[in-house]
C-alpha cells in the first residue's frame, strides 16, 4: 500500500530487518566498516580485493556499483531516529547517510541476488583519495559497460560530471532520473582513467554534511529498484558507453554561497588538512581567513573573529 505525504511516495511494507541493517551501518565506526564489507563480499563473490584505499569485487554483471565508506563526521551517531509514518531517518549528531545510504543500497542489491562489479572507496569526503588511488591501476573488470555511483542527494537526480556521452545520459534518464549538476564524486577520477561512462544517482538524503541531514527511505528504495531494473537486462543487451569529455566548462560548488559556478570563476583554497574548496569572488570578499586552519569563513565580529566556526568549537577561550 502506498500513499502520498508531502509529495513523497510512502511505502508501508519495509522489513524490520532492513531498517535494522540501515541503522547499523549509520552507527558503525569507520574502522569496522571496511573489514565488515570485505567479509560480506567474500561470502558472495569469488574475487575480492581489499586495500587501505578501496575494496572491489568482480561480478558477473558488467556494470560496476560504487559507494564511499567514509562520512564527514569524526564519530558516527549514537542515536538514529526513524519516523515510521513518513519513512525518514535523522540524527542530531549527524546522520552520515552520505554515503552510508549508498553502501546500504549496494548490500541490498547483492542480497536480492544480483552480482554486479562492486567498488567501495575510502576518503571521498577529503578529495576522493581512495578513488584516485584505484584509478592509477588498470580496470580490474574484464567486461565493464558503465558505472553507477550511489552517492547523490535528493530523489531522482542523475549527475554525469565531466562525462559528455549524450547517449548514456539519455539511457539513464529512461529509468526516471533527471539530470542535475554536481561538482565531484569518486567517478570523477575513475571514469576518465578507465574510459567508461559513469553516473551518480540519488539515494534519498538531504542537507548532507550538517546535523539537519535526513534520509527518506522511499527515495532510497526507489533508486534501488531502478538500479535493479538496469541490472536485470540480459548481459548481451546491456549497452556499453565510453567516457566522452564534456564540452561544458567544469563546474564546482562555492563553499560560501553553496551555488554552482564555472570553475574558472572560482578560486581554489586548500586548508592545512589538504582539503580543497572553491569560492566565488563575491563570497571571498565577505570572508576572513582562520588563523588556526587557514580556511576562509564568513566574518562575525561577535564570536572570536580570528577563527572559523569549526575551529571555535575546538579552541578553549
Amino acid at each position: 500500500m502506498k500513499e502520498i505525504i508531502g509529495g513523497i511516495v510512502v511505502n508501508r511494507e519495509y522489513k524490520i530487518i532492513d531498517i535494522k541493517l540501515l541503522k547499523h551501518l549509520l552507527k558503525m565506526e569507520y574502522k569496522h566498516l571496511p573489514p565488515s564489507l570485505y567479509n560480506f563480499l567474500k561470502n558472495h563473490y569469488t574475487t575480492v580485493c581489499k586495500t587501505e584505499d578501496y575494496i572491489y569485487a568482480v561480478g558477473d554483471i558488467p556494470i560496476a556499483l560504487v559507494a564511499h565508506m567514509d562520512t564527514v563526521w569524526d564519530e558516527p551517531p549514537s542515536y538514529v531516529f526513524y519516523d515510521s509514518d513518513c519513512k525518514v531517518m535523522w540524527s542530531p549528531q549527524g546522520l552520515g547517510a552520505d554515503d552510508r545510504a549508498g553502501v546500504f543500497a549496494i548490500l541490498q542489491i547483492i542480497m536480492h541476488g544480483f552480482r554486479p562489479h562492486i567498488i567501495f572507496t575510502a576518503d571521498e569526503e577529503i578529495g576522493g583519495l581512495g578513488a584516485e588511488e584505484l584509478a592509477k591501476h588498470p580496470c580490474p573488470f574484464k567486461d565493464l559497460r558503465y558505472i553507477i555511483e550511489l552517492d547523490r542527494q535528493g530523489a531522482e537526480d542523475c549527475v554525469f560530471y565531466h562525462c559528455g556521452n549524450e547517449k548514456f545520459k539519455n539511457y539513464v534518464e529512461t529509468f526516471d532520473f533527471q539530470q542535475a549538476m554536481g561538482s565531484f564524486s569518486d567517478i570523477s577520477f575513475i571514469c576518465p582513467k578507465w574510459d567508461v561512462a559513469g553516473v551518480n544517482l540519488s539515494v534519498g538524503y538531504y542537507n548532507e554534511h550538517s546535523p539537519l541531514e535526513h534520509l527518506f527511505l522511499d527515495s532510497l528504495f526507489d533508486t534501488i529498484s531502478k538500479v535493479e531494473m538496469m541490472l536485470s537486462e540480459e548481459v548481451a543487451d546491456i549497452p556499453k558507453f565510453d567516457f566522452q569529455e564534456s564540452k561544458r566548462l567544469p563546474q564546482v560548488y562555492c563553499g560560501g554561497c553553496k551555488t554552482i559556478h564555472n570553475m574558472e570563476e572560482c578560486i581554489a583554497i586548500q586548508d592545512k588538512n589538504g582539503v580543497t574548496r572553491y569560492y566565488c569572488e563575491e563570497c571571498l570578499e565577505k570572508m576572513n581567513w582562520c588563523e588556526e586552519c587557514g580556511s576562509p569563513y564568513l566574518y562575525d565580529e561577535t564570536k572570536h573573529p580570528l577563527y572559523c566556526p569549526e575551529c571555535r568549537t575546538r579552541i578553549k577561550f
